[in-house]
This record gives C-alpha cells, sequence and structure tokens, in this order.
C-alpha cells in the first residue's frame, strides 16, 4: 500500500514555511489581512493533517472522502475563528484554503514524479 507519510511531511513542511513567513510580514506591517491569511494557512494545515492521516491509515480509497474532511475541518475552523474574531478577513482565510490546495497539488505533482523515475 502506498504510504503518504512522505507526501504530509513536505506538505506540512511548506505550511510551516509560509505561516513564518506570512507572521513576519503581519509584524512588520501590522496588517490585519495577514493575520487572516496566517490563521487560514494554520488551519488549512490541521485539516491537511488529518487528511494524510486519513489517506496514510486507508490509502488511496480515502481519497475522495477525505478530501471532503479536510473542507469541513477547513471550514468548522473557519466559521468558528470568524465567529470568535469578527474583525479578521474572510479573504485572507480563502487565500490560506487555495494555498494549501496549491501546496497539495504541488507535492503530489512532486511524488507523481518521483514515482514515474521510479525514486
Amino acid at each position: 500500500m502506498f504510504k503518504w507519510q512522505g507526501l504530509l511531511k513536505s506538505a506540512l513542511r511548506i505550511h510551516f514555511v509560509l505561516v513564518v513567513v506570512a507572521v513576519c510580514i503581519a509584524l512588520i506591517t501590522g496588517w490585519s489581512a495577514t493575520w487572516s491569511g496566517i490563521l487560514g494557512l494554520v488551519i488549512a494545515g490541521i485539516a491537511a493533517t488529518a487528511q494524510g492521516f486519513l489517506l496514510d491509515a486507508n490509502g488511496f480509497s480515502a481519497l475522495w472522502w477525505s478530501q471532503g474532511v479536510k473542507w469541513l475541518l477547513l471550514g468548522l475552523g473557519t466559521i468558528g475563528v470568524l465567529n470568535t474574531w469578527p474583525q479578521l478577513m474572510l479573504p485572507g482565510f480563502l487565500i490560506g484554503a487555495v494555498v494549501s490546495q496549491l501546496i497539495w497539488a504541488r507535492v503530489g505533482i512532486q511524488r507523481a514524479k518521483a514515482l514515474r523515475t521510479g525514486r
């Protein structure tokens, strides 16, 4: 069975780097949209971690429904944070979610290339 640990580690590493960079930008500029994006990335990272564990436990058969679980967690986390801190901006969260999907697409493409070349 295909193991997803490498894919998950790579995706979470990129999430972490982007969160650190965004925190630095937010601290320098004081821009609240950046904080929204940071929280969006953090929530997306948590949801992606849950998806990675589901994929690792269940393999390819979990690909579609684990994606649904990830988006459910992302949606619930976003609603919860926006209810707690209404001054945050929804576009920042959406950017965080889109960036998370792009990260998963990138590491998935890298993994597919590695499998094709036999590495």
